[in-house]
């Protein structure tokens, strides 16, 4: 099995993974609904109310994905490294740095996937 075959698998692997836990899922879902919520909770608006729901949007989407990145690393490797999982994986006939690379990829899509459902939240805003 070739390289890049190894890396685009390991790395759809460690996507699926994280975008299945109930966490990442629960976080992505109240971030939208509270970027929807913002310009509804907005009492004192200064004439600029657009500005302030995007800032809002914009700071809520920054925060939670810090955590949907920290967390889908933590799951990624951690759970790894402590199943025993990477050990059997690495004794493979398969790269160290193919290994740890696609599993970086793999969070790489799960936050652009959730870069791209904020956009779609924001702008709807």
């Amino acid at each position: 099995m070739s390289a890049i075959r190894q890396f685009l698998i390991l790395s759809q692997l460690a996507s699926f993974e994280t975008i299945r836990q109930p966490v990442v899922i629960l976080l992505v879902i109240s971030c939208v609904v509270l970027t929807g919520a913002v310009p509804v909770l907005l009492n004192f608006d200064f004439g600029e109310e657009g500005k302030i729901t995007r800032d809002a949007g914009l700071a809520l989407y920054f925060v939670t994905g810090l955590f949907v990145a920290g967390y889908g690393a933590c799951l990624s490797f951690g759970r790894e490294i402590r199943s025993g999982t990477a050990q059997v994986v690495l004794s493979k006939p398969v790269n160290r740095d193919v290994f740890f690379l696609s599993r970086f990829v793999g969070i790489l899509f799960v936050i652009i996937c959730f870069s791209y459902i904020m956009l779609i939240a924001i702008l709807m805003a």
